[in-house]
C-alpha cells in the first residue's frame, strides 16, 4: 500500500495512476503541464521511497539470516 496526498492505494494502482499521468502530459497543452507533471513528480517520489524501504528490509532480513 503507498499512501500518497493523504490518501492510501495498492501498488498495482500507483503504477497505472503513473502511466496515466505520463499519457495525460504527452496529450496535454504546455498549460496544463504544470498540475499534470506535479501529481507525477509527488507520485514517482512515493514509489521511489516505498522502493527503497522494501529493499531496506529486505536487506536487513537477509543479514539477520547470515
Amino acid at each position: 500500500m503507498f499512501s500518497a496526498v493523504g490518501v492510501e492505494f495498492p501498488t498495482e494502482d500507483l503504477e497505472g495512476r503513473i502511466r496515466e499521468l505520463c499519457a495525460m502530459a504527452v496529450a496535454a497543452r504546455e498549460s496544463e503541464w504544470v498540475p499534470i507533471l506535479s501529481e507525477l513528480r509527488s507520485l514517482i517520489h512515493n514509489h521511489v521511497t516505498h522502493v527503497r524501504e522494501q529493499a531496506a528490509v529486505a536487506l536487513v532480513g537477509r543479514n539477520d539470516a547470515a
